[in-house]
């Protein structure tokens, strides 16, 4: 899209953004993303006219709060995402879906764990696999997992295969989770074991919560100790910790502005495109790059755009672009 005088009202940038880049854009007819600004050159109503690689590398910090955002990727465009895309409708084709199916807290948080656990893959095949789990498991997976032994839960998933998780996997998890539910009584108290509110995010309590987890199964439950982005257990977190249309928010005790980005595929494709992050890799440290980034925007709940943002490549098929940041 070109900018000018004409069009460049309709653009989601705040008053002083839109002053101080008009004159760039209709003069030379530039594309919106090179135009970068951070929260200090909005209230001095300054502007960036530069590229988006010579932008990050001299502006960007992770250790400063104000990081670099395109002129386009405001609260405003933000909100208008979430208010088009944060709907009931949209969930499937997500392993959230599965959550829904069941009544009591207890049942949720261990279908979630499940169905978060398997998110890796073709999102038919993680569907596939996680129905499959939970049919075995009947109407109650808390009762399946309190009442049967580790014995049974070898015997009902030996044929079980989901790309590299076996059905030994999925019984060692079984296994943990009835561990933790005798000893805390249920995973969200388990949680809250680890859990420091001082802590600016759950990272500490994440590694925690995953040493127990993660013994004989690895593939569902990354070790603790090579640091990954836990994209799949930050996913269960936020379906557990935030409550609003999509999220069941099941969970008591901690704050939603501790959870940090689900970083998946799409969510980092996106953050490299904004300026959320200019890391190459797929680690822990990116995912608090890209949170605190979002916790400019939203300092109470820094995940709450993530399902809206990731609608459109998961449910639509399409590759979200700076379009997608106008305000309608």
């Amino acid at each position: 899209m070109k900018l000018n005088k004409k069009n460049f009202g309709s653009l989601p940038c705040p008053p002083p953004v839109r002053r101080c880049c008009v004159a760039e854009c209709s003069s030379g007819g530039m594309s919106i993303a090179p135009y970068y600004c951070t929260l200090q050159d909005r209230t001095a109503r300054t502007c960036v006219p530069s590229s988006p690689l010579k932008a990050q590398s001299t502006r960007h910090s992770l250790g400063s709060l104000m990081s670099i955002a395109p002129c386009y990727c405001t609260r405003q465009s933000l909100e208008s995402i979430y208010k088009k895309y944060n709907k009931k409708n949209f969930i499937h084709p997500d392993p959230l879906e599965f959550i829904n199916k069941y009544k009591t807290i207890k049942d949720k948080e261990i279908v979630g764990l499940i169905a978060s656990s398997l998110a890796y893959g073709r999102v038919e095949q993680i569907l596939k696999s996680a129905s499959l789990i939970l049919d075995i498991m009947g109407s109650s997976p808390h009762s399946f997992i309190k009442t049967n032994t580790p014995a049974h839960f070898l015997k009902v998933f030996k044929n079980f295969k989901h790309r590299f998780t076996t059905g030994k996997e999925i019984s060692g998890l079984l296994e943990n989770i009835k561990s933790i539910l005798r000893e805390y009584g249920s995973l969200n108290k388990y949680f809250l074991s680890f859990y420091n509110s001082n802590d600016i995010s759950l990272e500490k309590a994440i590694y925690k919560f995953a040493e127990k987890l993660n013994l004989d199964s690895p593939s569902l439950i990354p070790s603790p100790y090579k640091k990954s982005s836990f994209k799949r257990l930050n996913l269960f977190l936020r379906w557990m910790i935030r409550k609003d249309a999509v999220d069941p928010g099941i969970w008591k005790g901690v704050s939603p502005a501790k959870l940090i980005i689900p970083l998946d595929t799409h969510m980092f494709k996106l953050s490299k495109m904004i300026g959320a992050t200019k890391r190459n890799d797929n680690s822990m440290k990116t995912a608090l790059e890209i949170t605190a980034f979002f916790r400019n925007i939203a300092p109470k709940d820094p995940v709450r755009y993530d399902f809206a943002l990731t609608r459109i490549p998961i449910n639509l098929k399409l590759d979200i672009t700076t379009k997608d940041f106008l305000v309608k």
